[in-house]
């Protein structure tokens, strides 16, 4: 693996938003790295690799999987690192980058697993069906939807888990794993739920709109866009909902859905935004560009890749933001506030990537 060192996050008069490293993965990275406690950021790769990367961006192992890798890895608190495979697999890895054990779908997984509080894994298949693992490999159980499965699963407070299907429904399946409720949009989700502070839900969907959902699975709001919403909300310490959309718009609305603001990206916006303790928010766009955007909607610095960005941000505690790229890097920016205090403030809602609300 190739290493190149462009300049130090610590040392004095380096400007924010440059840089500090990236790692040649050797295929496109769609995935969104997990950074665990000890600062190993992990991450999926096109070329079949879950890659293990030091904070100083050398590799600290990798482990090839029998396809591509775009789901987003999770970590549990013993250090098993789970990460679904096209190959229909979701694997569990050991922290010294052994395969603990794996079990086998019907078909690719493009899903990201989410860690319940019990260590249950759920993950998503576009065999139409989500699974409930237990953390010794085993089924727990499996909830069947119309339509394959791309959205990843959210786990609520009381362990209800969300997720959305290209049938056009968000659905929430009870902890034993039968149906709670579902709610129809008008297209396929490929989204994945955040969940608020108050149990809403948003998710987006095809049909061009953004949704928010209450607890009970009744409709609380919508907002229309210019084209598809593959991106996933984050949610600010104020609770200002942000998402992006295939018209190239970052979005941002208050939590009762009066619009606030847009910013307009050179192309579609695929990527989740991330949001940090001082308001900024991160996200990548097609158009080549990591943006670092002002609470009040305005540019505060942009950091160019070589192709496109469909990866999502991840904020190390330092404020290090983690990102992939299609030119095959994933970079890691210097900047300087860690993950904001809210109810989902990135994709997979933690630096561990549980997919679970509360506390990681």
């Amino acid at each position: 693996m190739l290493i190149f060192t462009l300049a130090c996050k610590k040392t004095p008069g380096v400007p924010v938003g440059t840089p500090v490293w990236r790692y040649q993965a050797g295929a496109e990275v769609m995935s969104t790295g997990a950074v665990a406690n000890d600062g190993t950021v992990y991450v999926g790769s096109d070329n079949h690799y879950l890659h293990a990367i030091n904070p100083d961006g050398s590799l600290k192992w990798r482990y090839q999987t029998e396809d591509a890798i775009r789901s987003s890895p999770a970590t549990a608190s013993d250090g098993t690192v789970y990460i679904g495979s096209y190959d229909g697999c979701l694997y569990a890895i050991n922290p010294d980058g052994s395969l603990k054990w794996r079990y086998q779908t019907g078909a690719g997984i493009h899903s990201s697993p989410a860690v319940a509080a019990d260590g249950t894994v759920c993950v998503g298949s576009r065999d139409s069906c989500l699974y409930a693992i237990n953390p010794d490999g085993t089924l727990k159980w499996r909830y069947q939807t119309s339509a394959g499965i791309h959205s990843s699963p959210a786990i609520t407070t009381d362990g209800t888990v969300c997720v959305g299907s290209r049938d056009s429904c968000l659905y929430a399946i009870n902890p034993d794993g039968t149906l709670k409720w579902r709610y129809r949009t008008g297209g396929d989700i490929f989204s994945s739920p955040a969940v608020g502070s108050t149990g809403t839900i948003y998710v987006g969907a095809t049909d061009y709109f953004f949704y928010a959902v209450n607890p009970d699975g009744s409709h609380k709001w919508r907002y229309q866009t210019g084209n598809w919403v593959y991106s996933s909300a984050a949610i600010g310490a104020d609770g200002t909902v942000y998402f992006g959309s295939y018209d190239c718009g970052l979005y941002a609305f208050s939590s009762d859905g009066k619009y606030m603001w847009h910013y307009e990206t050179e192309d579609w916006v695929y990527s989740s935004p991330a949001v940090t303790s001082d308001g900024t928010i991160y996200v990548g766009s097609r158009d080549h560009y990591i943006y670092a955007i002002n609470p009040d909607g305005s540019l505060k610095w942009r950091c160019r890749t070589g192709y496109w960005v469909f990866s999502s941000p991840a904020i190390a505690a330092d404020g290090t933001v983690y990102v992939g790229s299609y030119d095959s890097y994933l970079y890691a920016i210097s900047a300087d506030s860690p993950l904001a205090d809210s109810p989902w403030p990135e994709f997979r809602h933690d630096n561990q990537n549980t997919g679970r609300a509360g506390e990681p």
